[in-house]
């Protein structure tokens, strides 16, 4: 029998057989549908941890002179920026107090910072232009607080009465410790007492914090201080292995009774179709053709269900603000479909080693 032949048949008696075939299709539908509800939902949230720890803030570090003995100069902001796994680093002053040039001393206060580097991979320009080295832009609050009507003027710090032409306001693009409130671009040739650096990957984190503790070498640890989130990403880590762990676990289990349901369809079909399969048997149709021929019944209501369950699932766990990853549902669904045909093997292997003159004299 040709394959488009076998095809053609396995597709008919599937739609004759509707009871049998509605049974395998709605474990497939149920399978799916269970598996997204519940591992897709995961998966989802493991997709959204993923995302956060990939953000800038968790990829950060920052190096702080504490005795300002000015060993974060222009020299080794460059060294730590040219390491393969920082993706970017910049250096910043202590927040100071900055009033509006205008009102004076007795206006309302917002911290300033002085940065060394390139503000446009941090910053995005809202309205008016970058600024110089000692001039100023401001974001939205920054811009309240002072009372600015528009985001020009100029600032005073409060501590050294030094003003900031105030050029422009800003959106920040990644949140970091001293992105916020008023920036004043510093000259690079004088050292910083922070450093911001970004590294590339988060799991590089602790590697990088090394490299940098080297690049400085301060002598005394006590004068310089570096800070990282590395025990929020190695417990986001550890929470994200369990939640894989126990996923999977879900979904072999939902796969596991999916299958052993199959398997008893499956055989409880060929046991009631013996005599259709004992006669195609004797009238020539090889061993392989049962096999392929009882497999398809299954296959063909399968994919059905499939689809269904699929569609089904994701329009749930969309409805339920987890939607699961597409890779995942795909995942889910080359799986079931595995696993449902390799449930029609034990009773296709049974219908094609029957003897067909004893099953076909069964009354």
């Amino acid at each position: 029998m040709k394959l488009k032949e076998l095809v053609r048949e396995t597709a008919v008696a599937a739609w004759a057989l509707k009871v049998s075939s509605a049974a395998i299709a709605l474990v497939a539908a149920i399978v799916c549908l269970a598996s997204l509800l519940t591992v897709g939902r995961a998966a989802a949230a493991d997709a959204k941890l993923e995302q956060r720890l990939e953000e800038a803030g968790s990829r950060a570090f920052s190096v702080v002179d504490v005795q300002n003995m000015k060993f974060l100069n222009s020299d080794v902001v460059a060294a730590i920026n040219s390491l393969s796994i920082v993706e970017r680093a910049y250096g910043f002053s202590i927040a100071q107090d900055a009033v509006n040039t205008a009102i004076g001393p007795g206006g309302t206060q917002a911290p300033a910072r002085v940065v060394v580097g390139d503000l446009t991979e941090i910053v995005e320009l809202k309205e008016g232009r970058w600024p110089q080295p000692g001039e100023a832009i401001v974001d939205a609050i920054a811009q309240r607080t002072l009372g600015l009507a528009e985001p020009f003027g100029a600032v005073t710090l409060v501590t050294s009465n030094a003003q900031a032409p105030v050029v422009g306001r800003y959106e920040a693009k990644v949140v970091l410790d001293g992105v916020e409130s008023v920036l004043i671009s510093g000259d690079s040739g004088k050292p910083s007492q922070v450093v911001q650096a970004i590294v590339a990957d988060y799991r590089d984190v602790d590697r990088a914090m090394r490299a940098t503790n080297s690049i400085i070498s301060a002598g005394d640890p006590n004068l310089v201080r570096i800070q990282s989130p590395i025990s929020i990403t190695e417990l986001a880590e550890s929470v994200a292995g369990d939640l894989a762990g126990y996923s999977t676990s879900i979904l072999y289990g939902v796969l596991g009774v999916g299958a052993i349901i199959c398997v008893l369809v499956v055989f409880s079909d060929a046991l009631s179709r013996r005599s259709d399969l004992g006669r195609r048997m004797a009238l020539g149709a090889s061993r392989g053709v049962i096999m392929g021929y009882t497999i398809g019944r299954t296959v063909l209501p399968a994919l059905v269900g499939i689809v269904l369950g699929c569609v089904a699932g994701l329009a749930t766990t969309t409805w339920l603000g987890h939607t699961a990853p597409l890779s995942f549902t795909l995942g889910v669904a080359i799986l079931t479909l595995m696993v449902t045909t390799a449930s029609a093997l034990p009773g296709a292997l049974w219908a094609a080693h029957q003897d067909p003159v004893a099953v076909l004299r069964i009354p």
